[in-house]
């Protein structure tokens, strides 16, 4: 299932994307407990330093571009690149900071599958950016500095 964050509510939504799922995917949420089972090659740190991805990500089809790295450092920054390819036309993306009480929508430029958009980073906070799509979370990053 999946959480809706505007109603503040779970909602059973059966996923089958983890049947089949090619090992480079199935690494974006999850790193098994025995080395043998990862079928990448990858690491540990590989893994910790991703953005946190939603089973939502994964049912979208959606593909990142930027920013790859979960934790980001903005540090004289005022704003956030994003590159996002879908093969779907997407619909409603909203972005929200974990200090915010509600999220903003994002107006992305499109040049053919390819989505870009910048957030502006105004207060300056250290925490945690979500972005969703028709209100449920798809990824989120955290701000480590500023």
């Amino acid at each position: 299932g999946t959480v809706d964050y505007v109603e503040k509510k779970y909602l059973h939504i059966f996923n089958d994307k983890y049947f089949f799922t090619p090992p480079e995917t199935f690494f974006l949420q999850h790193f098994p407990k025995e080395r043998d089972w990862l079928l990448v090659e990858k690491s540990a740190d590989d893994f910790a330093n991703l953005p946190m991805f939603y089973g939502e990500f994964l049912l979208s089809g959606f593909e990142l571009g930027e920013p790859l790295n979960g934790v980001l450092d903005l540090k004289g920054m005022d704003s956030i690149q994003f590159k996002i390819k879908s093969p779907e036309p997407i619909e409603k993306l909203t972005y929200e900071f974990s200090y915010e009480k509600e999220a903003s929508e994002i107006k992305p430029d499109i040049l053919e599958e390819e989505y870009t958009f910048k957030i502006p980073f105004i207060s300056k906070r250290r925490g945690y950016l979500t972005l969703f799509y028709k209100r449920k979370a798809i990824i989120s990053y955290k701000i480590s500095s500023y």
